[in-house]
């Protein structure tokens, strides 16, 4: 009886152990997958660098340092995304798979950089470790997108694993993510991926692997290349600026590279991102036949950027507009897709006015208005006036002087009103500057040449009317009643004179009249001429 208690306990001792380690494995040990739930778990790996923060120590990792809080995509192949985030350790578990080969795509949040790994097989209703995702995995990833555009689906997501990459791919793309920035926008990384792509599955334009660089890959992918092998070409051009001689020379990037995109035209789905030369020479390549757009995503600051006509025969291209060129290849290269840069030019404002006749208040036509810079003597620009008095300057904003320079001094005697005008052009345009010419009042001289001691007037005298430098203003001849007349004269002092007579007359009286006009008219400028019998004609 004793024996069987103890028999009893030990079994029932057995059947708890059990028990309680059925459910500290299933609820407290490694995770597990339950029936038709698929697991990817792995971590994501960048090479040391000053990209980000909030990292966490994992002994897990070979090199570098994890990649925490970011952003993961896996890309299955049949077109069905997954997304989670890492945790500060750089890992990441996500459930729900269906595909058999997916792409890792993980990234800091706001930013450019991609770290890359191909995953396959994945198994189904399993926890599958995809491992690290680092620089090296990057790499395969690039090769296979270049691969894939190049040979199309020829290329598939299960061989990316299988990809080898070059030590100097290897570099390059390690540089990059070092230097926080995206390898799949760098252009020495396509250039060095496309030649591994090229060894791999043959050279799309039939030549050879790179120029004799031998590419090692194992085990060797089970791809066929296409039957036909697709023929590349290169879209290439050149940004320009202008030289102090206003002539057109390369840029060379000294305020900073100009950045560009190649899109298709089809559906602007990007192709290539890539920054000018020294030279100012840019290049898109390998590019199949079809048409594509080429954008201007960058330009240094203070500067603008427009294209530069040109025409082609096999290789067609034009512009879009200012920035954009379309370019339609058909059997050879896009050569000559050029762009200008030039600093910006201020934006312009117009100052307008007009010349008005005082009195009359009618524009004044052929008048010359000029406009200095603010110290009112650097002249910048003359205009005339048109039929209406108007007047036009474009100018950017500042100070500025306007000023009437030229018009009919002999109708406007009285000058400009005012002198000129000080215009300051801050963000519009400046319009109502008006300035007025003027006529000073004019005045008449009348008077009589009569025989002396009569009243009697002499036809046929010769009156000049001269100012106080003795230039001469004017001549009249007197009338039959010995009348002379001088008009349109402003006030001041005149001399007057006969300086002709008939032969019966020997002199005049006086010789010289000095006349000042103030504000009326004057009259009664009377000469007498002495007959040359004065006993006949004068009387003393």
């Amino acid at each position: 009886m004793l024996r069987k208690q103890y028999l009893f306990i030990l079994v029932s001792l057995i059947m708890l152990v059990t028990f309680l380690s059925g459910c500290i494995g299933g609820q407290f040990g490694s995770p597990s997958a339950t029936k038709g739930d698929t697991v990817i778990k792995g971590r994501v790996v960048m090479p040391e660098n000053n990209c980000y923060t909030g990292a966490c120590d994992n002994p897990a990792i070979t090199e570098g340092e994890p990649l925490p809080n970011a952003n993961v995509i896996l890309v299955g192949s049949s077109g069905k995304n997954l997304y989670t985030t890492t945790d500060c350790k750089g890992e990441y578990s996500i459930s729900g798979a269906e595909d058999s080969c997916y792409i890792l795509y993980a990234n800091i949040q706001d930013t450019e950089m991609w770290v890359k790994k191909g995953i396959y097989p994945v198994e189904q209703d399993k926890i599958n470790d995809a491992g690290e995702a680092n620089y090296y995995t990057t790499a395969q990833v690039i090769i296979y997108e270049v691969a894939k555009q190049l040979f199309g689906d020829a290329v598939t997501c299960d061989i990316i694993g299988d990809l080898i990459p070059t030590e100097a791919l290897l570099d390059a793309v390690k540089e990059a993510l070092v230097d926080c920035r995206d390898a799949q926008q760098d252009g020495d990384v396509r250039k060095l991926a496309t030649l591994v792509a090229k060894s791999i599955f043959g050279s799309p334009s039939g030549g050879g692997g790179g120029g004799g660089t031998t590419i090692i890959v194992g085990p060797t992918p089970t791809i066929n290349p296409s039957p036909t092998p697709t023929t590349l070409y290169k879209i290439t051009g050149t940004v320009y600026m202008r030289n102090e001689e206003g002539q057109m020379v390369p840029y060379d990037n000294s305020k900073g590279p100009i950045g560009l995109r190649l899109v298709k035209k089809v559906d602007s789905s990007k192709i290539e991102d890539i920054f000018t030369q020294d030279n100012g020479t840019f290049e898109f390549s390998p590019v199949p036949a079809g048409e594509y757009v080429i954008e201007v995503i960058s330009v240094p600051e203070g500067f603008d950027i427009t294209v530069l006509p040109k025409s082609k025969a096999a290789t067609k291209a034009k512009a879009t507009s200012d920035t954009v060129i379309e370019v339609v290849i058909v059997n050879a290269d896009s050569p000559g897709n050029n762009f200008l840069l030039e600093p910006v030019k201020p934006e312009t404002y117009k100052i307008q006015g007009r010349v008005l006749d005082k009195e009359t208040d009618k524009g004044v036509n052929g008048v010359v208005v000029s406009l200095y810079k603010k110290d009112g003597t650097t002249l910048l620009k003359s205009v005339s006036t048109g039929p209406n008095g108007g007047f036009s300057f474009t100018r950017k904003a500042g100070k500025y002087v306007i000023k009437v320079d030229t018009y009919d001094t002999s109708v406007y005697t009285g000058g400009v009103d005012p002198e000129q005008r000080l215009v300051e052009v801050v963000n519009s345009d400046v319009a109502g500057q008006v300035f007025y010419l003027l006529k000073n009042p004019v005045y008449s001289i009348q008077g009589q040449v009569v025989v002396k001691g009569t009243t009697t007037g002499i036809n046929g005298a010769k009156v000049t009317l001269y100012n106080t430098n003795w230039d001469t203003l004017a001549n009249d001849t007197s009338e039959g009643n010995g009348q002379y007349r001088f008009e349109n004269l402003v006030a001041g002092t005149y001399y007057l004179k006969v300086n002709q007579y008939p032969e019966a007359y020997k002199a005049v009286e006086p010789e010289v009249r000095t006349v000042n006009i103030v504000s009326d008219n004057i009259t009664g400028q009377k000469f007498e001429l002495v007959p040359q019998d004065a006993k006949t004609y004068f009387v003393d």
